[in-house]
């Protein structure tokens, strides 16, 4: 992923779109128009099915990290072969409630694949992929 600082120009003084849980504003890199889409969006949802971003942190690497809890379970998928006994309803509800809420705030994830899980066993879903820049 490209570290893009400097390299983005604005457009205009308000944002062109986006609603509570972030702005979307028109910028041009290069000679291209981007979408520039703040990281709000991952940043105000609150949900128990969602991970929560527990912020930014600019000298991991390259470019920026976003950071969130460790789910101690892994993936669910991992989750299900060391605990065959497992409610898988209750997880796979999980995992919709979390897509619902995701939907009702207009966020598409984007990425939704294995899961990852708490040490609670509730599914959560990572956020990340519904907070990212996109060309157009």
């Amino acid at each position: 992923m490209a570290d893009l600082t400097g390299k983005v120009s604005k457009i205009g003084e308000h944002p062109v779109g986006g609603g509570g849980y972030g702005d979307v504003w028109k910028g041009v890199l290069g000679n291209r128009w981007v979408a520039i889409k703040e990281i709000k969006a991952w940043s105000r949802l609150e949900h128990d099915n969602i991970l929560p971003l527990a912020g930014v942190c600019y000298d991991f690497g390259f470019a920026p990290a976003l950071v969130s809890i460790w789910m101690e379970n892994g993936t669910a998928n991992h989750y299900l072969k060391e605990h065959p006994e497992a409610d898988y309803l209750a997880l796979l509800s999980g995992i919709a409630a979390g897509l619902l809420y995701l939907h009702q705030a207009n966020v598409i994830h984007g990425d939704l694949k294995g899961v990852r899980i708490p040490s609670s066993a509730i599914a959560c879903i990572d956020a990340g992929m519904a907070c990212c820049r996109t060309m157009f």
